[in-house]
Parts: structure tokens; sequence; C-alpha cells
């Protein structure tokens, strides 16, 4: 074991090699290669310190230089064949963590050269880390490595227990390697000129195989490492310096030419997958070994995506970069000769999920996974080729060079001095400038040893909003390692760092200037980036965009922590962006009031609401615990109150089950042991997508924060994660963002403490309406993104570019006939976005006609498919996209098809079809007898389907439209009211009957007329307002003529619709429809949000609310279920406009409004109803897989 400083690395691995218990005799030889005098003291300190070295089975050499990877090992080596006895040889890095049993299960395989999986590697060798292990942490205390020291051998244990006796011929790297004694002796010694490393672990392996050794990985075996490089993760500026010298040596001595390793992930990925279907046949998957097949698939994920990603934006910017190259161009042209990688990889992960998650399958489907998979390795490897040589070429490089460009710079810069030095510098800072076209960022760039910090994470997503554009981000904290004053961490990025003497300062603080004035466009992440070098002044500049991002309140933080002075500083500079900024950035509606109160004495700034979250596929399915699971998930820091939490968990033991998850568990244990020794709480850690996974399962989840501002404000991603799984928060705090306004059901911490638990049905139902709630924060979320975005772009919005490929599976096909615009068009693409969200793969398919409702799905990424109807092509696609199921709007073709293929059909009735007849009819009934589930808009609608449609009851879900609650309820009614009714010429104190609904037979806007011409004798100062699109004008024109003849010109109006519906109702006093037949009318829902009364023929979802407060309900103009006739000849009853009459005079008497609750206002949530459509589909769906 070589050791080279990193003194703290090198003591954690001697621990773990000396606490872990192998059956193998083994001597360690511990190469120190001349660290320095601190280092060396500490490590030479344990090593003697140990009972092992006073045995003899340790021993320690010092040398006096840095020999190298290869030359310190050889150290050891020579050191060790002086030992007749030893048969094996193992080269082992200094900054691992082995566990019991790591010697005997690699030497088990019996192979003369043989090495492990580990979380850090860039060959077959990767596998996910289930702990998020950091090594500070870790070299903390003994007890700290203890902690870890268990979490890996949890790790290494299930490794081995599910993938036992994987064994895998291929090249390793020397992390950890066994080499027989005979193949040492007859391969040599480590080439020493490999210096001071890199590559000499590619040149043994070519020195064995060229002798006949085979090299085997040891796939049953983990060990974890702390080294330099994530998983799978790729460095553009690797090859530079030593390494490039050492790829060359390689390259020249075996007479080669290497190639990178980007596909590896993927291949150790395949080799689990292996394992697992060739050990178990036919029979099922353990859970365990679909639970790890299934992370090792997510993290797999990850690169794949990235890399897919970074070959659109590098291929794009060497089209518009107007240089040459051959090479380039045919690297370009390799990758682009296969279909869309993220398509092929979409259809290969949501294939092996799919397989991994049945778990008993027979061979063919895995064998076509394997396959598909082999075919992306071959591609993987293409496309990241190609990312590597644009971004050679694009970063001032050469064909012969492949650093990235921050190494370039430094080059070309220290080839110069003096005036030459100054004249390139101001050259090369001159073209930069003239080219820059993005924003100036002030908070610092998000370096990967940052991913971890949550202000960085939000830094992260709202550079991927503007990633088209330049990004230039001005660093003025050090930062370990980062010492450069310049940077080119990734394309299209610059960072300046603020460092070094005053007149350095003024020189860098001069050229962020410069690109300010260029961009016109800065952002500041946090007030607390405001004070550096005076940057916030620039918010004055007119003619710049400008951004202040809130974070969080950092003043009110201050004061928690009686830190006085800065709070008033930095409630200085946020009263000054609320003052100056373009726009300002909040976390949450709460944070806006409670910013707009506090400078109530400033104009109102322009708020983006942007929640910050990452993107996760949210859970909907059952959970089936036969006793329920609370879960609490994150440190022990004060503000967390972990002492509560427990308490909580040790009163409630006896009627749940719980889990505190932490990274420090055994601290966690001995809290709870001090209140109850005797607890059963379970204490363990996990990583984020162990967590995820884990969620699934639990019924609760503790979420305890004091009643304060800085909570009151905030957006926990904890409670976006729980809502989004089913998991029902226990709270001892309502207050805490938007949460409580947008109505989340949750359990208090008291109730749950004394065992007052909710029945299953209610969790369930709590869990739904949660859901909602989820989706309504995901929404503001995506909205605000949107308007950053736009504002930082001027207007353009980032260009995602949506490829699909022609035979990638779907989940959910969704059918339509026309595809033009609409209101059924809108709820069907409202629709598909929630069920994205939710992780459904879906596909839309036009069968009629297009308009703008099918570019609008285009421009939102929907994958639409439009074909002319023939039973021939349909059938082709769905062979080709092999839905799980088929959700169809107003659509019937193709019924028939699905029946045969075996697919289950789901019509959504969105109306009475009362226009059916004759052969149309007929047809709808045989679809009605093929048809699997139906979906009917309201309760009506399900009674007229069944009774004239030949729909089967049972088979029949009622499932109510929803609308978009915020944009009317919270609306400032006043202001708008009073600017409408000056625009319209309605008095102040004139009472306003609003009609709003399409033009034509169906909504009977005559008979409304006609009442209201009666009702208006007693209501003197009522005015009726009409509002809606003219379908028919030979009917627009006769209401008018009813209205000339009545005399009351003056007193109804007809309003052109507008797309801000939601202020014509702040305008109106009272609602009014007179419909002949509704499904389940927006105009309805939309003005009970308005909290306007409601006077409704009792058609549609109206019967739903009738006797509450405000609604007012007549009988029918004409019973449907028992007419036969066309719409043209529909006639409303004798007494219908009588009685429409009384009830708008009883309305203008005594106006009183719904006043529905927050409860009441989420169950019309849009969401709400969609949540509904998306359990429906999932079960549709799982009894498909089923049968």
């Amino acid at each position: 074991m070589v050791t080279y400083n990193a003194a703290d690395a090198a003591i954690i691995t001697l621990r773990s090699v000396f606490k872990a218990r192998n059956d193998s005799a083994y001597k360690l030889v511990i190469v120190d290669n001349a660290s320095s005098d601190e280092a060396r003291g500490k490590i030479r300190a344990f090593v003697e310190s140990s009972p092992a070295f006073a045995s003899g089975q340790w021993t320690y050499i010092q040398n006096e230089r840095n020999l190298g990877f290869s030359g310190g090992n050889n150290v050891g080596i020579m050191a060790l064949l002086e030992d007749p006895a030893i048969s094996k040889f193992c080269l082992l890095n200094s900054d691992v963590i082995v566990t019991d049993g790591w010697i005997d299960r690699q030497l088990s395989h019996g192979y003369p050269v043989v090495s492990a999986v580990t979380n850090r590697a860039d060959s077959e060798q990767c596998v996910p880390e289930l702990n998020d292990l950091r090594l500070d942490e870790v070299a903390a205390s003994q007890k700290a490595f203890e902690v870890a020291y268990q979490q890996v051998q949890k790790q290494a244990n299930q490794r081995y227990a599910e993938f036992r006796g994987c064994l895998q011929e291929c090249d390793v790297t020397f992390f950890c390697v066994f080499i027989e004694r005979g193949a040492l002796e007859d391969v040599g010694l480590l080439d020493e000129t490999f210096f001071p490393g890199g590559f000499e672990d590619d040149d043994y392996c070519l020195r064995l195989r060229s002798k006949g050794y085979r090299i085997g990985l040891a796939r049953d075996v983990y060990i974890h490492h702390f080294g330099s490089a994530s998983f799978g993760k790729l460095d553009y500026s690797y090859f530079a310096g030593s390494a490039k010298k050492n790829l060359r040596y390689l390259e020249t001595k075996h007479g080669v030419s290497w190639r990178r390793r980007p596909e590896k992930p993927l291949v150790s990925f395949l080799a689990d997958f292996q394992h697992v279907v060739g050990e178990r046949g036919n029979s099922r998957v353990s859970v365990a070994q679909a639970e790890l097949l299934e992370l090792h698939l997510t993290a797999v994920d990850r690169l794949v995506r990235h890399h897919s990603v970074e070959f659109v934006n590098l291929k794009g910017e060497f089209l518009h970069s107007g240089k040459r190259s051959a090479r380039v161009r045919n690297a370009i042209e390799r990758a682009d000769a296969f279909p869309s990688l993220g398509s092929e990889w979409d259809a290969f992960s949501s294939g092996a999920r799919n397989w991994l998650a049945v778990g008993d399958r027979d061979g063919v489907v895995a064998a076509q996974i394997l396959e598909k998979g082999a075919q992306l390795v071959v591609q993987i490897w293409s496309v990241v080729d190609a990312n590597f040589s644009v971004n050679s070429l694009l970063r001032g490089d050469s064909a012969k060079n492949g650093h990235g460009s921050t190494d370039w710079v430094k080059q070309q810069w220290s080839k110069r001095s003096g005036m030459r030095k100054a004249l390139w510098g101001l050259r090369k800072g001159v073209q930069s400038l003239t080219r820059f076209r993005g924003t100036v960022f002030f908070g610092g760039y998000f370096y990967p040893e940052r991913e971890k910090d949550g202000y960085f994470q939000r830094i992260q997503m709202v550079d991927r909003l503007v990633s088209d554009g330049w990004r230039l981000y001005v660093e003025t904290a050090d930062l370990a390692g980062r010492t450069t004053v310049l940077d080119r961490p990734q394309p299209k990025v610059i960072v300046i760092r603020l460092l070094g003497s005053r007149l350095k300062k003024a020189l860098l603080w001069t050229i962020v200037l410069a690109f300010v004035l260029r961009s016109r466009k800065i952002y500041f992440h946090s007030v607390l980036r405001m004070t550096d070098l005076g940057f916030g002044k620039l918010l004055r500049l007119p003619f710049v965009r400008s951004v202040v991002d809130i974070h969080g309140v950092v003043p009110e933080e201050f004061r928690m922590h009686h830190d006085y002075f800065n709070a008033v500083k930095y409630e200085r500079q946020e009263e000054y962006a609320f003052a100056h900024a373009g726009r300002i950035v909040v976390v949450s509606g709460v944070m806006q009031r409670y910013l707009e109160q506090k400078y109530r004495n400033h104009r109102s700034p322009v708020f983006v609401h942007f929640p910050m979250f990452p993107n996760f596929v949210p859970f909907l399915g059952e959970k089936g615990n036969s006793r329920p699971i609370a879960v609490y998930a994150g440190g022990l820091h004060k503000w967390q109150q972990p002492e509560k939490t427990l308490g909580s968990m040790i009163a409630a033991q006896a009627n749940c089950t719980s889990y505190f998850l932490s990274p420090d568990p055994e601290t966690a244990a001995e809290i709870a042991a001090e209140i109850d020794p005797e607890n059963s709480i379970v204490f363990d850690s996990m990583s984020h997508d162990a967590l995820m996974r884990f969620y699934r399962k639990c019924d609760f989840g503790y979420i305890l924060r004091e009643d304060s501002v800085v909570n009151n404000v905030a957006c926990p991603t904890k409670i976006v994660e729980y809502l989004a799984n089913g998991i029902i928060p226990i709270i001892d705090s309502d207050q805490i963002g938007d949460f409580s306004a947008l109505g989340m059901r949750s359990v208090p911490l008291d109730e749950f403490n004394a065992g007052r638990l909710p029945e299953s049905a209610a969790m369930a139902e709590m869990a739904q309406f949660n859901f909602g709630v989820y989706q309504r924060i995901k929404s503001a979320r995506d909205r605000g993104a949107l308007e950053l975005s736009d504002y930082l772009l001027d207007g353009v919005g980032p260009s995602h570019v949506h490829e699909h490929s022609a035979d990638a599976e779907v989940d959910v096909l969704v059918q339509v006939g026309n595809f033009e615009s609409g209101g059924l068009e809108n709820v069907v693409l409202e629709l598909n976005e929630f069920l994205r969200g939710c992780g459904v793969r879906l596909a839309l398919l036009v069968l009629g006609t297009q308009g703008p409702a099918a570019e609008r799905a285009r421009r939102l990424g929907q994958r639409l498919i439009a074909i002319e109807y023939t039973a021939a092509g349909y059938k082709d696609v769905l062979q080709r996209l092999r839905p799980k199921a088929v959700l169809s709007h107003y659509s019937i073709d193709g019924i028939e098809v699905c029946s045969e293929l075996g697919i289950p059909v789901t019509q959504v009735i969105h109306n009475m079809y009362m226009w059916l007849a004759d052969d149309e009819l007929r047809k709808f009934k045989d679809a009605a007898a093929l048809t699997s589930r139906f979906v009917a808009v309201s309760s009506t609608v399900k009674e007229y389907s069944v009774r004239r449609l030949g729909v089967d009851a049972e088979r029949c879900d009622v499932i109510s439209n929803g609308i978009d609650v915020d944009r009317f309820s919270t609306i400032d009614r006043m202001s708008v009211r009073s600017r409408l009714r000056k625009q319209h010429g309605i008095g102040v104190n004139d009472f306003v009957f609003l009609d709003m609904a399409a033009i034509n037979h169906q909504k009977n806007h005559g008979d409304v007329v006609r009442a209201f011409s009666r009702a208006v004798h007693g209501c003197d100062n009522a005015k009726l307002v009409v509002v809606g699109p003219v379908y028919e004008k030979g009917l627009y024109a006769e209401v008018r003529a009813l209205v000339k003849d009545a005399g009351l010109e003056s007193r109804v109006l007809f309003i052109e619709p507008t797309s801000s519906p939601w202020e014509l109702h702040a305008m109106a006093d009272a609602f009014v429809s007179g419909s002949f037949f509704e499904g389940g009318p927006l105009t309805l829902i939309e003005a009970l949000a308005s909290d306007l009364p409601v006077i409704f023929p009792r058609v549609g979802v109206v019967a739903e609310y009738e006797g509450l407060p405000g609604v007012h309900v007549v009988n029918p103009a004409v019973d449907l279920m028992e007419y036969h006739g066309s719409i043209d000849a529909l006639a409303s009853r004798p007494a219908f406009v009588s009685d429409l009459a009384d009830m708008m005079i009883k309305v203008w008497c005594d106006p009183k409004r719904p006043g529905f609750s927050r409860e009441q206002l989420a169950t019309l949530q849009k969401d709400f109803a969609y949540m509904k459509y998306a359990r429906l589909l999932s079960d549709v769906r799982q009894r498909s897989q089923l049968a």
C-alpha cells in the first residue's frame, strides 16, 4: 500500500484493513512516497501504534523521494518477494475501506489476477454507492469510522449475497488487485516510466494478456473507494501534462490506440443483469437484486442523459462556429448514424425497469434487453467520442491535444512574458467579450465538490434554464484546489475569481463590469452576494435586466442567530433589491407576501415564484403495509428537532414502525436510548436514490419545524418528496410555505403521539389530495422556470430538443380524432403534461385534422403521431409503440384492433353525446362493448351514457374536470373590477350577471336574455354581460334581435372572449347559464372559484354542488334522458324562462356567495382530477400486465 500525503485517507484504509476479518493470512507493507513531514508523521505514528506492526504483520518503508504509483508499489513488491511463503500479491490504494471477506472472496474465484467492484472507477468495476460517505466526515473520529465501516460492510455483504459467483473477464484498474506470484515473476514489476501515475494498470493488463494470463473481476466483492473519480465521470481536461505523456508512451510501447471508456458503466450494469438472468432462469428475481439493479440503472441513466444532451449542445455549437475539421465531422457523423441516444436509452431503460418490476418473465425479454444494451454500448462510445472531438476543437485545442480549455489557457499564458503576455491576454479577452451573449451570475459556480450544497444545487437549476447562452460566474470566495482567476469548467461558461491584490481585484472588477455592459443581464444568487465589491449597485443601471434570487429571508436568519449587525446590513441590501431589481425570485407565495408587507413603502417589484426541488418520478401505487411506517430522513441539527422526532417515534411505537435515517445513525440511536432504552426504532442511513425508493413504502413522514418567519416562508424539498410519494406529513406547525394555503393534509404531532392515526381509507384520500398539492407546487416551479428563462433569454426561452425514436415504447397511447383548438384539446394537453410529470411515457395519436393544439403539443415536447386512420396503419402504430393502455378522448377508431392485441382501452366521455344517432350510435355501442373502462366527466353524463349509449355502469368512473384555481381565487378583484367596468361603461354600483359560453344552440343564450328581460323590471341596476366565441352567426343575430326588441341595448353587453376569463369573473356579481345540456362545464367551476353566486340548470356536474350556499339550481330546460331529436330542435319547457328569471331576482336581492374553504377550492383544482386519471391508468396498466 503506497501513501503520499492524504494522511486521513491512509489511516481510514489502515483501520479497515486491521478491522476486516479474513481466513487468509496476510502481510502488509506500507510504502510512504515522500509525503510532507506532517502527513508522514501521522501515517507512521498510526502504523507503529498498531498491534499488527508490533507483531511484524505490518511493515513501514519510507521513500526519500516520490517514486510515483509504479515505483512505490515496486518497492513494496520487492520487499515481499523476499518471503517465499507469500503466494499472492495485492496492490491496494490508500483511500479505500475494505471489509470482512474482501481477501477470501476475491481469491475464491481462482484467477491468477483478480480485482473487485467499487463505487469509483472508469471501467466495468463501477457500481453505485449505497452510502453517501465523505472522507472528511469519516476521518473525523473513531466513532465516525465505525459507522462508515458498518455501512460499507452492509453493502459488501448484500453484494456478495445477491451476486455470489458473478465473475467477469476484463481489464481492471489497480485500486485493488491480486496477482499470483508466478504471474508477477513472469510479467515483472510495474513500469516506472508511467510517472507519477496513470496508465500503468493498462500497461500491466496488456503485458499479462500477452503472456496468456486471464484477468478476472469478482463482481460479488465490493470495496469502497474515496478516489477522485465519480461514478463513470469523464473529464475533458484529464489528458494533460503527465497523463498525456503516459498515454503516448503506452500507445508507442504496445502499438495500440487507447480508447476512452464512457460505455463501461453500462457494461457493468449488463454484467450484473446477465448474472441475474443466467442464475434465475425463468424464476422470480429477488427483491434485493431488483433494487440493486434499479439503482445501478438510475446511476447509468444520469450519465447517458448527460452524454445525449452534451452531444446535442456541442454539435450545435460546432455547426454554428464556422470551424472546419474532417476529424470532428467524421466523429459527429459516426454518432449521427445511430437513432437518437436519448430515445434509444429511454426504450432500453424502460424495458429493463419493466422486467425488473414484474420479476417473473421468461428469458426472451431478458435476451432482448441484453441485445439492446450491447447496441447502446457501441452508440455511447461513438457519442462521447464526438463530444470529446468537438470540445477539443472548440476549446482552442488541436487534433494533437486532448486537454480542456482551462489548461490550454494556462499553458498559453505560461509560454509568454511581459508585453507579449499582456497583449495576448487582451486579445483573447476582447474575443471572449465580443462573442459573449448571456448572463453574468454573482454567487459562485456549482463545481462537483459543491454538488451536495443546496445553495449550489439551486444555482445549477437556474443555469440549466439559460444553458443556450453564455454564462459568466463571479466567485469571491476561496475554494480549495481552485486557485486560478480564470476557469472554463464547461462549454459557454467562464468563471472569474476576484482574488489577489487590490490592483488585481480592481482589474478583474473592470473585466466583470465590461461583461455586464456587454450582456446587460445580471443575476444575484441571494442578497449576500450584493455586497461583494459593491456589485449590488449595478441594479441601478436602467438598461440592465437584473434578477435577485432571495433563496431565503437572510436578515431573519441572522437574527435567529443573534447576529444583529449582519441582519441590519443585509436588510438594507434586501430593501435595495426590492427597490431596484427587475425581477425578485422567491420560493413561495408566502415569501412574496411577507416581503411586500415588509417593504410596503416601496413599489412592489415583479416577482417570479420559483420553488427549488429536483425532478424525480413520483409514486402513485398502494403501500400495502400491514402496519403503518413512519420515517424521518435528515441530519441531527438542532433546527431539525431530532430529539422531538425521536420522542414522537417512541410514543407512537405501539401503533407504527418508525425509521430514523441519518448520516450518523449511531448517535441518533444513543439519543433515543436516553429517552427509552427499549425503543424499537430502526436506525439506518441511505443514499438519496435508495431513500426515494424507500419512501414508496412509507405512510407518514416527520417534518417538524419551529413556527418562525424563516420556516414559514420556505419550501422544504422534504415535504415535496413526501407528497409526491404518498407520505402524509407529521407536523408541529402548519405554517410552512405555500403548503398550508394549498390545503395540505397532515397529522398534528400531538395527535400522532396519542395514537390517533387516520384509518386506511382516510389515509388514501389524504395522500391523493396531497399529490394534487405537489402538482401545484411543481406547476409553480415550472411556470417560474419559464418566466425566468424568458426574461434572461429575451423572450426566446430555452431551446429544448425533443427527440423521439419512432419505435420507442410507451406506457399510454393518448388517442384523439380532430385536434385543433378548444376546451377538450386544452384538457388533453394538460392531462398529458400531468401524466408525464408522474413518470408516464406517453404518445399522442391524432387521427384527424391538426391545428394550434397539435403545434402546442409539439412545443411542450409531447410525442405526437398523426396518421389517417386505417386498421392496418393503426395496428402498425400499436405494434411499434407497444402501449400498456390506450386513453381515448372522443375517438372510437381502432378499438377493435386494441381488443385483438389485448390492449385495454379507457374512453373519456366529455359530454352527453346526444347528437349520436343511427349508424354513429351503433358504432359507439359496438366500441363500448370492447372498452375496458370509461371515465364520465359528471354523474349526469354517466347516467346518460349508461341509459342511451350502451356503457356498462360497473366499468364507468366519474372524474370531474378541474381548473387552475389560483388564477381565479388569488386575483386582485377590486382593481380588476374597477378597470374592466370603466373599460366597458359599467357603473360602479351596477349588478352584473355574467353569461359566459360559446354562442351556439346548446348554450341557450336566448332564454337567458328572455329571463333577464323579465327580471330587469325588479332589478333596477342589473346588467347582463354575454361572453363567448360566435359559432352560429344566425343564432347570434337572433339573440341580438331579442335584446333590441326588449329595449335592453343599454342593459345587455356582448363582450369578446379573452385569454383571462378570471378577470371577467372579477367584474361580475353573479354567474348565470341556461344550457340545455353540459358535460363538466368549466365555466361553472370557474364561477365557484371566483366566489360568484351561480344560477344554473340541473345539467352536467351542477347536481354535485346543489344545496351549497350561493349555488342556485333550476330544473333543466329539457329532459335529455327522454329526448330523441337533434340539437337544433331543442326547445325549453314552458316554465323554464320564468324559473330562471325568478332565480335571478332572488340572487339580486340576496347575492350570497359560495365562500368555499381551502379544502373545497382544492377539489376544484385540475390536478385533483388528473390525479384520479393517473391512478386509474396505473390500475389499468397493472391489470394488463397481470393478464
